[in-house]
């Protein structure tokens, strides 16, 4: 049975919160500083065929990771902040057995899948890239366990610099092959094989900073307690499974283009489109990260209280990802030969689609969130195989009848559904409104224009 919070897991006060989301953002924005040097010559330094075999690569990758996400983080951290101290050494103990269990599977599943995906999605060399990342998948069982550790005590100094030494570790790999590699064949596999070796060293590197501030928080009798594995896996399958549908999902438009279109070209065009895309949400995985420990918290208050963390969460999204989404929107052609280069021209009006997306992003995610920390895994779960299997549908008819561009229409008609029957379940379980989010957008504003007032001394 789940005892009282301990003292370790009293709820913080508004500042601290704001001090963690602040931290947690900028560890995605780091990401997205990093990440957006290292695609900017990727691009130039590959060939398009080859950045779509990367693209359809990191999206399989990040999918077997979900894994580890889905079964671990969600139940780990609510574990953690919901039951006393005198039982934090059998769950860490237990969170390690499952880990582990998680690292041996996927990296089983990486060494022998990847010959048999290749030829079926027609990506070639992708059976050597998710050899690499066998490895890596072991290097990243530490690294992952430090951060959910700390971020279940809503810490996340150590996730902000093991996210800088690791994306930094990847841009400075790719700055030097930028530079040395610069008159070599873009259609060379070489190069996003060393990409691959880089990605292995930088996650063993981030694992060593995430400890350092994670350990005061790692309990010296840890016990290695199955009964405790059994029950993580109990609260964390259904979010593994929502997890899973939901990177399908996102794999989903991606992975056609590959089938129906017969090459990684097709993939390339799209992947530099979501790649911009995903820049526009680095808010609302920031927020996401520190809302779950604090709904866990909140749940035993009732559906209003759930609902208002709901509101104004997903409104502080919101005013981060609005402005980004204008600039992209209005500019997409000029941001389009900026990151990508002339070749890329055809995603300019793919991009006009897929930046959408980002409007009901924050909805979705702050739904699961809020399901899941109620203790609902297995409604959020059942939303999320229903737009899978929907963008499945969409995806198939519009890359059938229109090509390129049919991927982010199927994609966005799928959002639009989910989104409705998502607020009309939130209304009816929870009270949530619509309006509620879009009114709290002006107080949203005015509490970061305080904050960044205060912080650079010009307010007390």
């Amino acid at each position: 049975m789940v005892d009282a919070p301990s003292n370790t897991t009293t709820r913080k006060s508004k500042r601290e919160l704001l001090m963690s989301g602040m931290y947690s953002m900028g560890d995605r924005v780091a990401a997205l500083i990093f990440g957006f040097g290292t695609l900017w010559m990727l691009t130039r330094l590959t060939s398009q065929a080859n950045f779509g075999v990367w693209v359809f690569f990191t999206g399989l990758v990040a999918t077997v990771e979900v894994a580890r996400t889905g079964l671990l983080q969600n139940a780990l951290i609510r574990y953690l902040t919901t039951t006393d101290e005198k039982e934090h050494g059998a769950i860490h103990g237990g969170a390690w057995l499952l880990n582990g269990s998680i690292a041996f599977l996927g990296a089983l599943f990486l060494w022998f899948g990847g010959d048999y995906l290749e030829p079926w999605f027609n990506f070639p060399g992708l059976g050597s890239l998710t050899k690499i990342y066998a490895l890596t998948f072991f290097a990243m069982t530490p690294l992952w366990q430090f951060n959910y550790i700390q971020q279940a005590h809503l810490e996340f100094r150590g996730a902000f610099w093991a996210t800088i030494l690791r994306y930094s570790t990847m841009f400075l790999l790719t700055l030097s092959m930028f530079i040395a590699f610069i008159q070599v064949d873009g259609n060379s596999l070489q190069i996003l094989e060393y990409l691959a070796w880089g990605q292995l060293v930088a996650a063993s590197l981030g694992a060593f900073i995430s400890y350092y501030y994670a350990k005061k928080y790692i309990p010296k009798n840890i016990i290695l307690d199955i009964s405790w594995t059994l029950k993580l896996i109990g609260f964390g399958i259904f979010v593994f499974g929502t997890n899973l549908s939901s990177m399908l999902y996102k794999q989903v438009d991606t992975a056609m283009l590959g089938a129906l279109l017969l090459g990684p070209v097709p993939a390339a065009i799209y992947g530099l489109a979501i790649r911009i895309t995903n820049f526009v949400d680095v808010p609302t995985l920031a927020v996401a990260s520190i809302v779950f420990p604090e709904s866990s918290r909140v749940s035993a208050e009732g559906p209003e209280a759930q609902a208002r963390m709901y509101e104004k969460a997903t409104s502080a999204i919101l005013a981060f990802v609005l402005p980004a989404l204008l600039i992209v929107g209005l500019l997409p052609g000029f941001i389009v030969e900026i990151v990508g280069g002339a070749k890329y021209s055809e995603a300019i009006p793919v991009l006009q689609l897929t930046v959408l997306f980002s409007l009901f992003i924050p909805f979705a995610n702050q739904f699961g969130t809020l399901l899941d920390a109620s203790g609902k895994p297995h409604l959020n779960f059942g939303f999320t195989v229903s737009g899978m299997l929907l963008n499945v549908a969409f995806n198939y008819y519009f890359i059938s009848n229109m090509g390129i561009i049919g991927a982010p229409l199927g994609t966005l008609s799928t959002y639009v559904v989910m989104f409705v029957a998502m607020q009309i379940l939130l209304y009816k379980m929870y009270g949530v409104r619509l309006m509620n989010v879009l009114k709290a957008l002006p107080k949203t504003y005015a509490m970061i224009w305080d904050f960044g007032l205060h912080k650079i001394g010009l307010r007390a």
